[in-house]
């Protein structure tokens, strides 16, 4: 599943107007998102074989585009469906990689508008020649005798020469899905495969007619769902599992396609149903199954590790390459993040989500200039994306530039009520940045209800725990309380229930933290059993056990290496006045201060959080007695200088007048 990575980001979000996908937050990810199929072809192996780890293959990767094949028996059993079982059976090599047809016919209609979405031999070569795939597959099934004849061969798309060919005549039906993989093995040993060893998709399993109007109708549920017309595609899905009751896939397409409408339990329940079903699917979809089935449960390790083995048996797959990336920064490991992200980009450039993506890997890994390109690149390509003026403002923000960040959030109010929604949330985020709480107190209440107005639910509750938080600065503890109640009680998800705990256990409501806490404990994603961890880790620090909060933020670091526990940890070693290991965490968050653009991965601005790190760094200093604690004070206080009511403000300049 390819594209889960897209709409993964951004179901953590309810949008007016067909949102995209928050790129982080969840599987819930944009635009058409996630089909069980790989999107791209498989020249991105050419770039993906340096330091991502995986060994070369011992052949070349080979991308194909399979055309709709003509169908002369007058039977419409045979349309879609022949096509999707040798494109089935042909991905049992490892070396090759299937373009996705529901793509291709949308380039196929912009090539040609008289197409009527027909992937014609012609067409099918004029796009590989723009996108640059490797072979063009056709076919024909025909009446013979009494049986039928299946013709496939491969064209080579910028000479049209036949490079390979076969044939197969059967009799019945139900004979064709042993027919292709017949078929697909003679293509795949003409077209260079050495592996003894691969896989014949429909070996050694009883087909029926009903299992090929199974196919049929899956086919047809796939295209609706590249379409983006998922109510459609679930009534497809549905039909070739009343036709196929043990069609794995299609269990799992259901499963994805709920998770995007944002309907976990039928999410859950048909991805039962697939897993359940995980030993009849091919190895490859078995590998692709269990990576999206994590992906969409966030338990990124066993992400990695179902595309790891992916890659080292069917290298060319590019749903490695679109979901690894993700895992990777979900379990903040930076650095492979960009790494593999970057490559994706350069072989995939027209990809919108990709590039979104992108900015924020570069960002989280420190890369700002090549984040800042790949803004540019993005707006180039897709000026309406709305969320990319959103790290434009936090790079301006980065680089200390407040009036340039408060521009290009100013470009998202002509975007309706999504973008304004949006610049709302940047305006307070540099409000609280600078330390303005008055001025953030205003845009957060009057962003509050101009959000609900609009069903913004997700951005409401981001902004109830920015209000939270500004009260809770100026000591105003009540009126925190009520914000992260409402922060909770508008969206139950980790991302706001983290963040009001340390509301609660500021205000000394500790019996609302450990209710959060435990929820949060109970569930298997390690993110949120973290979270759990440095509740408790507050916890006991309130309570003066601060030995033991630091234990709790050690155990919470091993679950997920996040830069707020770094923060969390030094704070604590400062309380025990050790120095060295306070200075040590509080250095760590200015080296990954671009996790600090968005700390909890919902892709909202919230580098407010990093003025306070010199401030602590400047305390940390102090103890070790450094005159670089100078230098740490004058940076906050730069940051700080319009700031009203807060109280590390008096207290950094109380400490730096004592010099």
């Amino acid at each position: 599943m390819a594209e889960l990575v897209g709409d993964i980001r951004k179901l953590l979000r309810e949008t007016v107007g067909g949102p995209r996908i928050l790129l982080r937050g969840w599987p819930v990810i944009v635009g058409t998102v996630l089909i069980v199929a790989v999107l791209l072809t498989g020249i991105w192996w050419f770039a993906l074989r340096g330091k991502v780890g995986a060994p070369p293959p011992e052949q070349e990767p080979i991308s194909i585009l399979i055309t709709d094949f003509q169908n002369k028996t007058g039977d419409p059993v045979f349309d879609g469906a022949l096509e999707q079982l040798l494109g089935i059976s042909l991905e049992g090599a490892p070396f090759i990689s299937i373009y996705e047809r529901a793509q291709a016919r949308q380039l196929a209609n912009q090539l040609d508008p008289s197409a009527d979405s027909r992937l014609s031999s012609k067409l099918a070569q004029l796009i590989c020649q723009r996108e640059g795939i490797n072979v063009v597959i056709d076919a024909s099934i025909e009446p013979s005798g009494d049986g039928y004849v299946i013709k496939v061969w491969a064209l080579d798309p910028s000479t049209s020469e036949k490079i390979a060919e076969a044939s197969r005549k059967i009799k019945t039906k139900a004979e064709v899905f042993k027919a292709a993989d017949y078929l697909s093995t003679k293509l795949r040993s003409e077209l260079g495969d050495i592996q003894p060893k691969s896989e014949q998709a429909f070996a050694g399993e009883t087909f029926t007619v009903s299992s090929l109007v199974a196919m049929k109708a899956y086919a047809r549920a796939q295209e609706l769902n590249y379409q983006g017309k998922r109510k459609e595609a679930i009534q497809w899905f549905l039909k070739a599992l009343d036709h196929d009751p043990n069609l794995g896939r299609a269990y799992a397409s259901l499963g994805v396609i709920y998770n995007n409408l944002q309907k976990p339990e039928e999410s859950a329940k048909y991805f039962d149903m697939a897993m359940a079903r995980i030993d009849q699917m091919s190895e490859r979809e078995k590998l692709r199954t269990l990576s999206t089935y994590y992906l969409i449960k966030k338990n990124y390790p066993k992400v990695i590790d179902a595309l790891t083995e992916l890659m080292e048996k069917f290298p060319a797959d590019i749903s490695i390459y679109a979901n690894l990336p993700f895992a990777h920064f979900q379990s903040r490991n930076m650095e492979l993040a960009a790494e593999t992200g970057r490559r994706s980009v350069q072989f995939n450039p027209k990809n919108s989500l990709y590039r979104y993506n992108q900015i924020w890997y570069e960002m989280g890994a420190g890369n700002f200039e090549e984040a800042e390109q790949e803004v540019n690149s993005l707006l180039e390509l897709e000026p309406s994306y709305v969320e990319a003026y959103v790290c434009m403002g936090l790079l301006e923000l980065v680089r200390g530039q407040t009036t340039k960040a408060t521009e290009a959030y100013q470009l998202l109010e002509s975007h309706g009520a999504y973008g304004n929604a949006l610049a709302t949330t940047g305006y307070a985020d540099i409000a609280a940045y600078e330390g303005r709480l008055s001025d953030a107190i205003d845009l957060l209440k009057k962003g509050i209800a101009f959000d609900l107005e609009n069903d913004q639910k997700l951005i409401a509750a981001d902004k109830y725990i920015a209000l939270a938080q500004a009260y809770i600065l100026a000591g105003n503890k009540n009126l925190a309380v009520d914000a992260a109640d409402k922060a909770v009680a508008t969206t139950r998800i980790a991302e706001i229930m983290f963040p009001a705990t340390e509301i609660y256990i500021q205000a000394g409501q500790q019996d609302k933290a450990r209710e959060l806490a435990s929820e949060l404990s109970r569930k298997i994603q390690p993110a949120y059993r973290a979270f759990a961890k440095l509740i408790g880790g507050e916890l006991s620090k309130a309570r003066g056990d601060v030995s033991g909060a630091i234990q709790l933020y050690q155990e919470a670091q091993d679950l997920v290496d996040m830069w707020y526990g770094r923060f969390l940890m030094g704070c604590a070693f400062l309380e025990m006045e050790a120095y060295s290991e306070a200075y040590s965490e509080f250095d760590q968050c200015l080296k990954r201060l671009g996790e600090a653009t968005s700390v909890f991965f919902i892709d909202f601005p919230t580098y407010r959080y990093m003025p306070p790190v010199y401030y602590y760094l400047g305390r940390a200093q102090e103890g070790l007695k450094s005159d670089a604690s100078k230098d740490s004070y004058e940076a906050f206080l730069i940051i700080k200088e319009k700031a009203d009511g807060d109280w590390m403000v008096d207290d950094t300049r109380r400490r730096l007048s004592s010099k």
